[in-house]
């Protein structure tokens, strides 16, 4: 690939049992002609097994199977050996620089080239896990040779070729393994224990204390079950029936080819009694459904988002979309209308149960369009959340929007806010009709969207404060009091509130855009956004895609695929599976790839152009 990677070569070791497939896609991600592989294959293995490995190592002259095949047993000396037989045969190769060891349900975070360059920056270090304080002081009932000092680490290391030479030929490393072999979990004291013994002076050993919170083998350790989990997952929503990413790209047959895909790609949706059946058992349903059940990051992880969502029908619909942005440290909550179907009730409050962290509003309201019950959902849902005090921002949902960013992104983008909320204000646009009377508290009245994403402190002062409760009063017998509560809110900075917006309250694409949620109101629009890259971008909605108008928005279809993939907004309003079942499905395709390869370190997110926006710039501290 490189000249640096040619001239900086990797010796890998892979201890393997079974799941042959997983193996492989281990082996191709790491494999480059210049590094050297060793597959140990457990002696207990299936031939079939055996043979399979055997015949994928016989196609490179650089991967191989180890001569001896060891009964691995945990916890036993047989557990280390295999390390031990590998790095002796892969010595004899004299160009490689660290040695890395892995078993066969892992999988790399970072490319060939990556994983050079962090090894250059090591410049000769190891990267061994070591403690002291966590020790099992029982595992070494004798004290060990030549007056070392054992410690207790992990058998995953990243060592340079000094330290494997010093494990094979040096006599005090011989005498430490023989000493070892009477001991429980050898494998987890032999290379922490030389690698924090200074005084043996192993070039790259630590000189330090043993103590390492946050190691590369912790993380790898703490991860690894993401990993597995998220390359099958993305696997799983791959589209069959189209070329997703050629519709992504805007090429106008792929477009056309993807649009009549579209139209002729016609299923029964997924019923309530589906859903009421597959919960019964939660795991099967989880699984199942392809959820994402691990943090993925340690920046999502420490960064938990609230969402509400407002549903009422179209069971398969709102799974997919709490699908699409469910996260384990994140907090749902979910207001089914009161006017809904009672088994669309029961199969949403199924799916709800099977998740600690989604739950059902207690109460429920028969939502009309342009009333306070429109409103109403969102504050009832504001305060069931309240009580969970790690989330850092609120998103409100329908059962009809979709994401356009991983939760990953969605969190980078957050921190670029830093505090500031989005919502939608005109003044110009606005309908005094709307407001018979005078705002209480010299409000200035502005009109905006029900969309909102705002930090917590907003929350806390809408639900706690009594400014805010004497504006909901005054909303309460308007005509649709959601379209103005939250703009006033964020729109009238004398009130103090942090992150709200200081200026003239018009939102336009320039200098105060709304990312909350992208919209087609159905008349041909050009938009000009910056892309990652900071250049221009044009694209421009097909209007003869909009086939259809829900309260005088279009319902969004595959034709629109590549504005969606364009825009920086952060959800999309409206789809209907009904109407478009591959809109949906190339965006959860597009999604989960983007999880994976974020997750796997393949793919970057930039956030300058969030950083930037008028109301990040301009806001209440």
């Amino acid at each position: 690939m490189t000249r640096e990677e040619e001239e900086f070569p990797i010796a890998f070791s892979l201890v393997v049992y079974k799941d042959v497939e997983m193996v492989e896609r281990l082996l191709r991600a790491i494999y480059r002609p210049q590094n050297y592989y060793c597959i140990h294959v457990d002696a207990k293995s299936k031939k079939e097994f055996l043979f399979a490995m055997s015949s994928i190592a016989q196609c490179f002259a650089n991967v191989f199977l180890s001569t001896e095949r060891v009964d691995v047993k945990w916890g036993q000396y047989t557990n280390l050996e295999p390390e031990l037989i590998c790095m002796k045969q892969l010595w004899r190769y004299r160009k490689w620089k660290y040695f890395i060891n892995l078993t066969g349900q892992e999988f790399p975070l970072k490319t060939n080239a990556q994983l050079v360059k962090i090894l250059h920056a090591f410049n000769g270090a190891n990267g061994i896990d070591g403690t002291i304080k966590r020790a099992n002081l029982e595992r070494w009932p004798t004290k060990p040779p030549r007056g070392l000092r054992p410690v207790k680490g992990a058998v995953h290391i990243i060592a340079n070729r000094f330290f494997v030479d010093y494990i094979l030929h040096n006599e005090t490393a011989k005498d430490l393994i023989e000493w070892l072999k009477s001991t429980k979990h050898p494998d987890e004291t032999l290379f922490s224990t030389l690698n924090y013994n200074p005084q043996l002076g192993i070039p790259g050993t630590y000189k330090g204390g043993a103590e390492s919170d946050e190691s590369l083998s912790n993380q790898r350790e703490f991860f690894k079950g993401c990993a597995k989990s998220i390359e099958n997952l993305a696997e799983m929503f791959r589209v069959e029936e189209a070329n997703c990413k050629a519709i992504f790209s805007g090429n106008k047959d792929d477009v056309d080819e993807g649009v009549h895909k579209a139209n002729v790609t016609k299923r029964s949706l997924k019923s309530n009694g589906y859903y009421l059946n597959l919960t019964e058992n939660c795991d099967v349903f989880k699984n199942a459904r392809g959820y994402v059940t691990c943090p993925m990051t340690r920046e999502e992880e420490e960064f938990p988002i609230a969402f509400s969502l407002v549903v009422y029908k179209d069971v398969e619909m709102v799974e997919r979309l709490l699908r699409a942005i469910y996260r384990p440290q994140n907090y749902y909550c979910i207001h089914i209308d009161a006017k809904s179907d009672q088994d669309f009730f029961l199969a949403i409050s199924g799916i709800a149960e099977c998740f600690t962290n989604v739950f059902v509003s207690t109460q429920r309201v028969d939502v009309q369009w342009g009333e306070f019950s429109v409103l109403e959902p969102e504050l009832l849902c504001m305060k069931q959340l309240w009580r969970y005090t790690k989330w850092k921002y609120f998103i409100n949902l329908t059962g009809q929007e979709f994401p356009l960013k991983t939760n990953a992104q969605l969190v980078k983008i957050l921190k670029a806010y830093n505090g500031a909320n989005d919502v939608e204000s005109t003044v110009k646009r606005r309908n005094p009709e709307r407001w018979p009377t005078t705002p209480p508290r010299d409000f200035r009245p502005v009109k905006g969207a029900s969309h909102i994403t705002v930090n917590r402190d907003f929350v806390d002062y809408l639900l706690h404060n009594k400014t805010s409760i004497d504006l909901l009063t005054w909303v309460k017998d308007q005509d649709y009091p959601d379209e103005t509560f939250f703009a006033t809110l964020n729109h009238n900075p004398q009130l103090g509130i942090s992150g709200t917006f200081i200026g003239e309250p018009e939102t336009n694409h320039e200098t105060k855009p709304f990312l909350s949620r992208f919209k087609n109101w159905g008349s041909e629009c050009l938009l000009t956004w910056k892309n990652e890259t900071d250049t221009s971008k044009e694209m421009r909605l097909n209007v003869a895609l909009c086939r259809e108008i829900c309260q005088s928005i279009c319902i969004l279809t595959t034709g629109d695929l590549p504005l969606l993939y364009t825009v920086p907004h952060l959800f999309a309003n409206k789809f209907y599976l009904s109407e478009d079942l591959l809109a949906v499905g190339c965006l959860e395709e597009k999604l989960m790839n983007d999880t994976r390869d974020e997750f796997l370190g393949v793919k970057t997110f930039n956030v300058s152009y969030y950083e930037s926006v008028g109301f990040v710039k301009n806001k209440v501290e």
